[in-house]
């Protein structure tokens, strides 16, 4: 992060919000092809967390369900984080447009409206009770802003590293360390209680078939 928007140290915590309107034969509405509120919205804002706010130790989830057979159609969580770092989140894919993250540090706040792909241009940067505005891309270098803004061209560039063969910054261990997570708030909201992280083993060919397996912290070995 930019040394001008430093908020000091992240010690309060990190809040984000995403909703979508939805019609309920939408693919985000859809659980058999991995929709509903976790997976089709929650993804993204627990991503967002983790990378401010570090690995999780505990999540607490509730939800709405999507009629009597249906699976999350919204979503609320808190996210416990090292140093007492508290994360929180709500999404849903049936209200109103939403899209912002937020993070709070002992000396002010970040506001970053459309994080994932920063179609207005800036972040608020608020200290003291005064606010700035600060481009996300003042040099052009990510192709953010501008009548040939495109934020995919970031994900076809990691594509093309994983193909090479390269190294990259996010890799195998980033993806299943998400997927530990969702697993675990997918759990609470179902058994309204909080979740320790989920541990996620290396998958195991077992009988012929490939599998992977999951558990909670000291539950087997």
């Amino acid at each position: 992060m930019h040394t001008d928007w430093t908020v000091r140290a992240l010690e309060a915590g990190v809040r984000a919000v995403l909703s979508a309107s939805a019609e309920p034969d939408d693919i985000r509405r859809t659980p058999a092809l991995g929709g509903g509120a976790v997976y089709g919205l929650g993804c993204y804002r627990v991503s967002a967390i983790r990378l401010f706010g570090g690995e999780l130790s505990q999540v607490y989830a509730v939800r709405a369900q999507d009629g009597p057979d249906g699976e999350d159609l919204r979503t609320a969580a808190v996210l416990t984080l090292p140093n007492g770092v508290l994360g929180h989140f709500d999404v849903g894919p049936d209200l109103p447009r939403r899209d912002e993250l937020e993070i709070i540090g002992t000396g002010g706040k970040i506001t970053i409206p459309d994080p994932r792909l920063c179609r207005p241009g800036h972040i608020e940067l608020e200290r003291d009770g005064v606010t700035e505005r600060l481009p996300v891309d003042p040099t052009g270098e990510w192709g953010l802003v501008g009548t040939a803004a495109d934020s995919y061209r970031i994900e076809l560039g990691v594509a093309a590293t994983v193909i090479a063969g390269a190294e990259r910054e996010f890799g195998r261990e980033a993806a299943i360390a998400q997927a530990r997570v969702l697993e675990s708030l997918r759990r609470s909201a179902k058994t309204g209680r909080p979740v320790p992280a989920v541990r996620v083993m290396e998958p195991q060919r077992e009988g012929g078939a490939l599998r992977t397996a999951l558990w909670s912290h000291g539950a087997g070995t």
